[in-house]
């Protein structure tokens, strides 16, 4: 089991990110410092879950295992409207994004299952774009230096956001 000092600590952590974010007005920034709340976050529940689990590696599953601890789901999904249905019509499918070694598509994935209300699927492939989303910024891939892709960003953190704040309410 966690120790509750830890677990205090690495929650601080995340809620210092959180303010971070509320104090910037650049979007990228934002989404780092949610992002890096969002870690500490899914870390703690990595570790309550298995106090010896490794967190040098597996940075993208404990992300979206993350966010099966919000326990209503369907209602969380549906508290994201419109918001979520809005994004899901900015994402290019043309630049699709991919997971894993198997090459699964994302960003399809993610409309199919939101389209068809499997709200626990929706979840899961929402992190993964978010995920995604990190990684690119994170390692350069990409600036969002144009209106499309910096509106993208902008609704990309609201919906980070949310995940980071359901996730911690679940601690």
């Amino acid at each position: 089991m966690m120790d509750q000092l830890e677990k205090q600590r690495m929650l601080e952590l995340a809620e210092s990110w959180e303010h971070r974010a509320d104090q910037e007005q650049d979007p990228f920034t934002r989404y780092v410092a949610l992002f890096v709340s969002y870690n500490a976050i899914y870390n703690v529940i990595a570790l309550e879950d298995n106090p010896d689990v490794d967190l040098t590696t597996g940075d993208g599953k404990r992300a979206i295992d993350g966010v099966q601890r919000i326990t209503d789901r369907l209602g969380f999904v549906q508290s994201l409207e419109p918001l979520l249905s809005n994004y899901l019509g900015m994402i290019p499918l043309f630049k699709e994004e991919y997971w894993g070694r198997k090459k699964e598509p994302v960003s399809a994935s993610l409309k199919e299952a939101y389209r068809k209300r499997d709200a626990e699927a929706s979840l899961r492939y929402l992190m993964k774009w978010l995920y995604k989303v990190r990684c690119n910024l994170f390692h350069g891939v990409k600036e969002y230096g144009d209106k499309q892709q910096a509106e993208l960003l902008e609704k990309s953190c609201m919906l980070l956001r949310q995940i980071v704040t359901a996730t911690r309410a679940e601690l």
